[in-house]
């Protein structure tokens, strides 16, 4: 089908989870994991040349559009800096970047020993 969706090998086994099933959903995904190990994806939909974002929130998946002008949401690049913002750049006539959500911070890695 054309769902976008997350696997992740615990112990032995894949757990497969469903992220998006509106439409055809999942074109060129980004993935990064937060300071608390969730996923965050961007990808596109490709029914409606929309650019998406979904984050695992601990018990689902919120998912919002970021770029609904309906001229694509391709080759995106995900990315969350220091602060939790998310940050993404994709194509949509020429190369764009939004940011926005920020993530709470918590079990934050540290550079220094």
């Amino acid at each position: 089908n054309q769902d976008l969706k997350y696997a992740r090998l615990t112990g032995t086994e894949w757990s497969l989870q469903r992220v998006d099933s509106t439409d055809d959903v999942g074109g060129t995904p980004a993935l990064v994991l937060d300071a608390q190990g969730r996923p965050h994806i961007s990808y596109e939909d490709l029914t409606r040349h929309h650019l998406k974002y979904a984050r695992w929130t601990g018990t689902q998946w919120a998912i919002t559009t970021v770029d609904a002008s309906g001229t694509g949401g391709t080759d995106s690049a995900l990315a969350l800096d220091d602060a939790g913002r998310v940050h993404i750049t994709y194509f949509s006539e020429g190369l764009r970047y939004a940011r926005g959500l920020q993530v709470p911070a918590r079990k934050r890695a540290s550079s220094k020993p």
